[in-house]
């Protein structure tokens, strides 16, 4: 009959712990069986060195002089040698060595060293085991003195016959372990066949109740508890693997939405050490591969961090900071919020990165404050000429022309100025790209050019174009193209003195065109180069008022570029010279 899968581990255990039980008690006999023998062999060479102490009484000085007396000593060391194979060796207090039955003592080397014959002189007895020198097989020895002014009497035996000893010891043991380990097996598989039989009946009995196969004649008598038993047990299992389930498909469903999440989340258990984190929190703090299970304060990347989980950890609300990555220049935007888990308090970290938003926040600053400064000096001008024509220089002939002139300048000043953030908010607010078609930028260039000569003769400026021979048909918009080629040649113009030079030139290449505008003006400083394309920013401020300029022109030529789905390059040397460079695609 096919035993029940219960039976083969009930089976299976008892063996085991038969075999466990067998093995340690076993073992148990068979090491104080041998520390029987080896007390017994102590006892052995005890008595057998009391019987020669009397050799050593005066330090061997009569077995030394008394020929007769020696040689009663001497045989009687033989003797015990034949009888029992032990070694005898008489050894005086200071190492010499008198007398050895297995060699000649004289040649023999001095044994004031040997561990069983200090520990005699110091205690009475000593006794060691180690592998002899002048016989090479190891042996256990025992050294007893015969008093204060006594020698030595050293008395050792071969460790074979205690090897051989202890081996047949062990041959019986484990001759009746598996006699005992057998027929315990066997009990105890008559025991767990006993055990698992009304199992089996109760299992088979719910199968075939089941298929409704099991005759009436056939079921088996099965007690109530067993029965409630099992229908209580099939219930529960049912129940928790449809709760399993439904908590699987929660934990996949939430770490997916966390992982997708813009914002990072980081969680750290009772001693700080991170326990989980998303993609984002990965790349905000820059974590190491190998960050789960590590403390928060070695993988963070960002300085207070640990500070805000100790306040959230401790409050009842949760605890927010912005906090400054370490690297990046990232500002994050922490919250930290505890929770209770298995009674001990865990922080979850959620950050968001602000960075842009901070930087959206400062331009907006700085566009408010230059706007308002940028109009406010104009329109202060012109008050002011407006206030002294109203004072009667109306009336004087010699002034007033040059006042309405002063009022003109700011006038178109201030047109340029709106019409320059007109354009700029136009670019910004568009919610689709130019629409870009083929443009033949050196017509475009050549028109520019063209239209800045005047304003060139008139500072004495030397204005040339290259157009670099065929092949200049761009990818763009024209009226963006123009209005990117116009500011630049007026920003060369502006900042070039009189008597200098300005350079366009185009240059085509298999898959793009450049257009480079090169002049010989004040040049830009290497710590400006960076920021001039922001709204309003002025290298020289007095001196770009003085021109005319409003501060826009490069920053409208940068965002006319991007939509062109093209390049701004830009290199200078203070006091030499500005070269910018715009790389379109070509057509």
């Amino acid at each position: 009959m096919r035993q029940s899968k219960h039976f083969r581990r009930l089976a299976a255990g008892q063996a085991v712990l038969i075999a466990l039980t067998t093995a340690v008690l076993g073992s148990f006999v068979l090491s104080q069986a041998s520390r029987s023998i080896e007390r017994g062999l102590r006892v052995q060479l005890e008595s057998q060195a009391l019987l020669l102490l009397p050799a050593a009484v005066d330090d061997f000085a009569r077995f030394l002089g008394d020929q007769e007396f020696a040689q009663v000593y001497r045989d009687q060391a033989a003797q015990l040698t034949a009888e029992t194979r032990a070694r005898v060796t008489y050894i005086r207090r200071s190492g010499e060595v008198v007398f050895d039955t297995e060699a000649d003592g004289e040649e023999m080397e001095n044994h004031g060293t040997r561990p069983e014959v200090l520990l005699a002189l110091e205690a009475g007895q000593g006794s060691h085991q180690r592998r002899s020198r002048t016989l090479d097989l190891d042996h256990f020895y025992l050294a007893r003195t015969a008093g204060p002014e006594g020698g030595v009497v050293r008395v050792s035996l071969p460790m074979d016959q205690y090897s051989d000893e202890t081996d047949r010891l062990r041959a019986s043991t484990i001759v009746g372990a598996l006699l005992a380990g057998l027929l315990s097996v066997g009990l105890g598989l008559w025991f767990a066949r006993s055990a698992s039989l009304p199992l089996q009946r109760v299992s088979r009995a719910a199968e075939a109740l089941r298929k409704r196969e099991l005759p009436d004649s056939e079921k088996p008598q099965v007690s109530d508890e067993v029965e409630l038993l099992g229908q209580t047990l099939s219930d529960l299992g049912i129940e928790l693997k449809e709760k399993i389930e439904a908590l699987a498909a929660d934990e996949a469903q939430m770490r997916a939405m966390i992982a997708g999440m813009v914002e990072g989340v980081l969680a750290v258990d009772a001693n700080n050490a991170v326990t989980f984190s998303n993609r984002a929190a990965r790349e905000f703090l820059e974590l190491p591969a190998e960050h789960l299970g590590a403390s928060l304060e070695s993988v963070s990347r960002a300085p207070g961090l640990e500070a805000l989980v100790e306040v959230a950890r401790g409050s009842d609300t949760a605890a927010s900071s912005e906090l400054q990555a370490a690297q990046g220049g990232r500002s994050l935007l922490v919250k930290a919020h505890r929770f209770v888990a298995v009674g001990r308090t865990g922080v979850v970290l959620v950050f968001e990165d602000v960075t842009e938003l901070r930087r959206l926040e400062r331009v907006r600053r700085d566009f408010v404050a230059n706007v308002s400064h940028e109009l406010k000096t104009p329109l202060t001008s012109i008050r002011g000429f407006v206030e002294t024509l109203l004072d009667g220089a109306l009336e004087d002939p010699d002034n007033n022309r040059r006042f309405l002139d002063k009022i003109d300048t700011n006038v178109r000043r201030l047109g340029s100025l709106v019409s320059d953030l007109l354009s700029l908010a136009r670019i910004e607010s568009a919610h689709e790209g130019l629409n870009l078609i083929r443009v033949d930028w050196r017509a475009v260039t050549d028109a520019c050019v063209r239209r800045h000569e005047a304003h060139a003769r008139a500072k004495d400026i030397e204005l040339s174009f290259d157009d670099g021979g065929n092949g200049s048909a761009v990818l763009g918009e024209e009226e963006a193209l123009t209005q990117v080629v116009d500011n630049l040649l007026d920003n060369a113009l502006k900042y070039t003195p009189k008597g200098g030079s300005v350079r366009v030139s185009l240059r085509a290449e298999a898959e793009h065109v450049h257009l480079t505008v090169r002049d010989t003006g004040i040049g830009i400083p290497p710590t400006d180069l960076e920021r001039i394309f922001e709204r309003f920013y002025r290298v020289d401020k007095a001196r770009s008022r003085e021109l005319g300029g409003t501060g826009l022109g490069l920053s409208i030529v940068k965002h006319l570029v991007t939509s062109l789905e093209g390049e701004l390059a830009v290199t200078s040397e203070e006091g030499v010279g500005s070269e910018f460079t715009v790389t379109l695609n070509r057509a």
